[in-house]
């Protein structure tokens, strides 16, 4: 409706224009300039944020340690803010080249899994020669191939040995590859992750941390992520990447309520715990939820 002389509303005849030296399209207002109309994205255009449909809440932590690299993980996957199922976020490999690689996935879970894929069947391309910065520039060049196409939001943690150059722990954001030195927590119980775990790591120390201190620290993080953040829950998952290249199976362990006393150091379950990531993995499917 537009105003007119007689102080009342009439129907407004409006035309869309193409700017002559602009294909962007202008409205023409009787009696007024043309003005820019602007156009929402197509949802093809656009990249959803984590609060849209589909969004997974989760944590997912890394720690270098003394004698390798500790990852560990919820297993709670939260969908359209209801649906709550429990799934796998750690996945390790072997491949034929020497190269052992453990991935934690935050965010759009068929994104994420995707992403990992690209990059195991990328790692096992390359030769026993390698180097750090290969790596990275392999897993780089993958992740930008998948950001240029229209995606959900992601992130991957990685622990990854390589016979050249030994151990190292990246986390990813869209095309970004970033080389961490000590310790990273993502996901929505990362903000809380943080809170709990920096000063207690950084009194164990990076390089003088033992593994039954480094797990400690990290059952007890996930315990108290999980009974404050709503996002967070399910069975915990573990795995240990050693400097010599050898890898425990991804061990599943109950750090819910009912199970508290495990947070004990001394208690038979973290005990077992503490057992299982000390021994070298198997050549059976790692122990992973389906």
């Amino acid at each position: 409706m537009w105003p007119n002389r007689h102080g009342t509303y009439s129907p407004c005849p409006i035309r869309v224009l193409e700017h002559p030296n602009n294909p962007s399209p202008f409205l023409e207002l009787p009696n007024q300039p043309s003005r820019p109309c602007w156009r929402l994205p197509s949802p093809e255009q656009r990249i959803y944020p984590w609060h849209q449909w589909g969004r997974s809440m989760t944590a997912v932590a890394g720690f270098i340690f003394d004698s390798g690299i500790l990852m560990c993980a919820d297993t709670k996957h939260t969908y359209s803010g209801q649906m709550k199922l429990e799934s796998t976020k750690i996945f390790s490999s072997s491949h034929p080249n020497g190269i052992n690689s453990a991935f934690g996935i935050v965010g759009s879970v068929d994104y994420a899994r995707m992403a990992m894929q690209e990059c195991e069947a990328a790692l096992s391309g390359l030769s026993r020669r390698n180097t750090k910065a290969k790596i990275r520039a392999v897993i780089t060049r993958v992740l930008r191939d998948i950001c240029r196409e229209p995606h959900e939001a992601f992130e991957l943690l990685l622990a990854i040995y390589s016979p050249t150059n030994g151990l190292a722990m990246f986390k990813t954001r869209d095309g970004a590859v970033c080389e961490l030195r000590g310790y990273e927590c993502l996901g929505s119980g990362s903000y809380l992750g943080h809170y709990l775990v920096r000063d207690q790591y950084q009194r164990l120390g990076r390089t003088n941390a033992s593994l039954d201190g480094i797990l400690f620290l990290s059952v007890s993080a996930l315990t108290n992520i999980k009974n404050y953040d709503d996002g967070c829950g399910g069975r915990s998952e573990f795995v240990v990447l050693r400097r010599d290249g050898t890898m425990s199976d991804v061990v599943s362990f109950d750090i819910s309520p009912p199970s508290r006393a495990a947070m004990e150091k001394d208690s038979p379950e973290f005990r077992k715990l503490l057992k299982d990531l000390s021994a070298t993995r198997s050549l059976k499917p790692s122990a992973t939820l389906p």
